[in-house]
């Protein structure tokens, strides 16, 4: 009996991106996917938007040429995202963000899916619970 590999064919996720303050004033937005620990980041939010999705496509690319399943050596996020993403404000979903690369061209290559986008704000650093604690940790002495 032959083993065949079972081939995929659609990656779908959610991104959370966070509007942040940094230290300096300026604004940075953080895109976050929810399924994998995935994190990208720009300085507008088309640019954080066409940047995840860039990092996913080629996340996704590396895995299949080393015959690896795409994201399984991946963790999913923090659950402190998951709880943003319920309160977050929706944005308008788009499959893929404007100019972005579009993988469809690509033979056997799995479409990927952003099912949703939401956002939300903070008018100071956001630092997830769970690296404050490691910060902490690598601060004593």
């Amino acid at each position: 009996m032959e083993n065949k590999e079972q081939k995929i064919q659609k990656i779908v996720v959610s991104i959370l991106i966070i509007k942040n303050k940094t230290t300096d004033g300026s604004t940075i937005f953080s895109a976050q996917c929810l399924e994998y620990d995935v994190v990208a980041q720009g300085k507008t939010l088309p640019e954080a938007q066409k940047m995840i999705y860039h990092v996913l496509l080629a996340e996704i690319f590396l895995d299949l040429e080393n015959n690896i399943k795409p994201f399984s050596s991946y963790k999913k996020p923090p659950k402190e995202f998951q709880k943003l993403f319920k309160s977050a404000k929706s944005l308008e979903n788009s499959l893929t963000p404007p100019g972005a690369i579009s993988p469809d061209k690509i033979h056997n290559f799995p479409s990927l899916e952003i099912k949703e986008w939401k956002i939300c704000e903070f008018d100071h650093p956001f630092i997830p619970e769970e690296m404050r604690k490691t910060l902490a940790q690598l601060r004593r002495p």
